[in-house]
């Protein structure tokens, strides 16, 4: 399709065109440039990124996603990426050396430390009585992930397929249509002592164990178990400037505040991207409208969409559009989650936080499956008896020493849970505003009742919901994660869409969502491309 006569044609012809500087997409656009493949990234933002950005607030550097990053051991898979772009070089990985603590009601806390053994060991010392059943557990991931491991294996060994690929079928098979939920109840029956620990941190990937495919979970929660759970000194925008980097290094370019209009198509498949400037987006408010100006038009066959299928769609002609929409149709966007961003004056070990990653759970909480009535929670304003069964997770920044932020004098943390944009969307300005700062007042009450006088300490607090989220990710519902992990949808890796020249490079795409997932889905996408090119 040919511009229309308000549009400019660049005088630039791509290999590739990024549609979205999240981390898909730039790990995709990266891995395509070093190649040789000319590459132009295109973003709505002010800065690459997505949900791995830092932004600046009244002397407060503020990380928007990365809580921890899994692995980054000699068995994770994207280790062989890591290397490939050379990021060894230019991350350095923090890790405190505990996974997480869990606080649930009045009971002891407990902590998980980092490691399949000292895990085993820690656990295994405080419930003597479910030493099978913890085994069971760790076993399984491992075997899980071995499989997986050996099935998504970039080089593979002469004799693999008749030695090694029927040992990871047998392993992997009976384990598609199981959930996480179906593990848990194997190991450990109905006890929820060691399912509430174990899972604490399930709001990394869903809400709701019976909808959580065991073999994701099995390849996310084991890396975190065998490499520990990692921040990235500079923050997570360090990694997103640096793949950028590497894309304008190896003669591409990242363009921000370019908003895509139309993917256009010419004899059935990609030709090339409309895109115009793209407005700023403000904290308040719902997002601005296109602003129409400067519009231009970039040409190329491949285009890698570091987004979710429905809002690439909302971009295509027909039947482009409907083929796209189909081809996902019946998959569920992931949850959402909100955030409570803190400034403090003081490190909050001073009131009783011991480790970087607390997990405060009501005592009314009694195991995972209770996730699944959280983001509820928020869809009204807030009672004393509301506000004290909200579980969260509790970051603080300071625990991991020299993050390469917050030099000043100030301190990060972060509160984090479960949401969904049903909860906001409806709501007028007003309201909205209102009910944020209700639920916002019950958080602070509820982090002052696990660690009092850390109030005191408090200079900034910004609240974010799943509207914030929709709005700044542009994801359906808000969704974080991509889709839902489900049960039965465990399937190949594979970018490609029904649309010849239009692969997803996001946490939509094919290794799932997180910051793992959605690099190792840009690698997916790069390594089809690559094939062809």
């Amino acid at each position: 399709m040919p511009p229309t006569t308000e549009e400019t044609m660049s005088e630039h012809h791509w290999d590739a065109i990024v549609v979205g500087g999240g981390l898909g997409g730039l790990t995709a656009g990266a891995l395509c440039a070093i190649e040789g493949m000319r590459v132009l990234v295109l973003e709505r933002h002010d800065k690459v990124g997505g949900a791995a950005t830092v932004y600046r607030r009244k002397h407060l550097d503020i990380e928007v996603g990365l809580h921890e990053l899994d692995g980054l051991d000699a068995e994770d898979f994207k280790l062989r990426l890591w290397r490939k772009l050379d990021l060894e070089r230019w991350i350095e990985p923090i890790s405190e050396g505990v996974l997480y603590e869990v606080r649930h009601g009045d009971h002891p806390p407990v902590v998980m430390p980092e490691g399949f053994e000292p895990a085993i060991q820690a656990l295994s010392a405080q419930f003597p009585d479910q030493a099978v059943g913890i085994h069971r557990y760790f076993d399984t991931l491992r075997t899980i992930q071995g499989a997986m491991k050996t099935l998504t294996a970039e080089y593979r060994p002469a004799g693999w397929w008749f030695r090694d690929l029927p040992r990871a079928l047998v392993a992997l098979i009976p384990n598609v249509r199981q959930s996480l939920d179906g593990l848990l109840r194997d190991c450990f029956g109905d006890d929820p002592r060691l399912p509430r620990i174990l899972a604490a941190n399930l709001l990394y990937y869903a809400d709701d164990p019976r909808k959580m495919a065991l073999p994701f979970y099995a390849a996310a929660q084991g890396s975190f178990h065998r490499g520990g759970g990692h921040y990235l000194k500079g923050g997570s925008q360090r990694l997103s400037d640096t793949l950028a980097a590497i894309v304008v290094d190896n003669g591409g370019q990242v363009r921000t505040r370019r908003q895509a209009t139309r993917l256009l198509i010419d004899q059935g498949r990609i030709a090339g991207v409309a895109h115009e400037h793209a407005p700023l987006l403000t904290r308040e408010g719902p997002p601005p409208p296109p602003t129409g100006e400067d519009p231009q038009t970039d040409t190329a066959p491949v285009v890698l969409g570091n987004a979710a299928p429905q809002v690439l769609a909302d971009l295509l002609p027909e039947p482009q559009a409907s083929k796209l929409r189909g081809a996902f149709q019946g998959r569920a966007p992931s949850i959402s989650l909100w955030a409570l961003y803190l400034g403090f004056d003081r490190p909050p070990a001073d009131f009783g936080v011991a480790h970087y990653a607390t997990f405060v759970l009501p005592e009314s909480f009694q195991s995972p499956r209770d996730w699944a009535s959280q983001a509820a929670l928020l869809g009204e304003p807030p009672t004393r008896h509301s506000g004290q069964q909200l579980a969260f997770t509790f970051l603080d920044y300071s625990r991991l020493g020299d993050t390469g932020l917050n030099r000043e004098g100030r301190m990060l943390g972060t509160l984090t849970g479960v949401d969904r944009l049903e909860n906001w969307e409806d709501l007028s300005e007003e309201d909205y505003r209102a009910r944020k700062s209700a639920w916002q007042a019950q958080l602070l009450e509820r982090l002052e009742g696990c660690f009092p006088g850390i109030g005191s300490a408090i200079v900034f607090q910004e609240f974010a919901t799943a509207r914030t989220m929709a709005k700044y990710l542009n994801t359906p519902g808000g969704a974080v994660y991509g889709f839902n992990p489900s049960p039965g949808e465990f399937r190949p890796p594979k970018a490609a869409t029904p649309i010849p020249g239009l692969y997803l490079a996001s946490a939509f795409g094919a290794m799932g969502g997180g910051f793992t997932g959605a690099m190792l889905s840009g690698e997916q996408a790069a390594k089809e491309v690559l094939a062809l090119w």
